[in-house]
């Protein structure tokens, strides 16, 4: 069963493309996504079974490539965190809709999949393209307790730190979208 992922940032393009060589071939995994996500940066999202990518997770740190700002294992990802991922939000039709904005994307990942399954939110979009330098954006929605619940969740983390702003918008107007 593949539902774990690891993720990997990196400060440089060519290093990224050479990890992911590398964790290819030594890992049973595969490529869930890679990508440009800011001029100069790396994303890789990788798939396949819990061993598998903790084993890839583990050999990307012991290569020690000093371009690379984060390695995270997430073990029995939640599919809603994949649906997210940049999902056009069509139509908005909520009691309420945070924002998560945070330092870096591998981060925002692993926040959204702790906020999915700490409160009863839906995933509207993951944003990690160009042109947001590298953060990354969760814009999630829910009844107004279960947005501040998901909020508290993510600030109450271990990866609070990462966390750059973070806001509950309520009642927020069906035109309010169109990122």
């Amino acid at each position: 069963m593949e539902s774990s992922i690891g993720l990997f940032e990196f400060y440089s393009i060519s290093d990224g493309l050479k990890m992911t060589d590398i964790l290819l071939k030594s890992s049973n995994v595969h490529i869930h996504k890679n990508e440009i996500i800011c001029p100069g940066k790396y994303a890789l999202l990788i798939k396949g079974d819990l061993k598998a990518v903790s084993n890839a997770v583990s050999r990307a740190k012991s290569e020690k490539m000093t371009s690379m700002i984060k390695a995270e294992l997430i073990p029995d990802i939640s599919d809603k965190v994949f649906e997210g991922l940049n999902k056009n939000i069509d139509e908005l039709n909520a009691d309420a809709v945070g924002v998560l904005e945070t330092k870096n994307y591998v981060i925002s990942l692993v926040l959204a999949d702790l906020m999915v399954k700490s409160a009863r939110i839906t995933i509207l979009k993951i944003l990690d393209r160009l042109g947001i330098v590298g953060k990354g954006i969760i814009i999630y929605s829910g009844s107004t307790s279960q947005v501040d619940s998901a909020h508290n969740c993510a600030i109450g983390s271990k990866y609070a730190e990462n966390i750059v702003a973070s806001n509950t918008i309520n009642k927020p107007d069906s035109n309010f979208f169109n990122i």
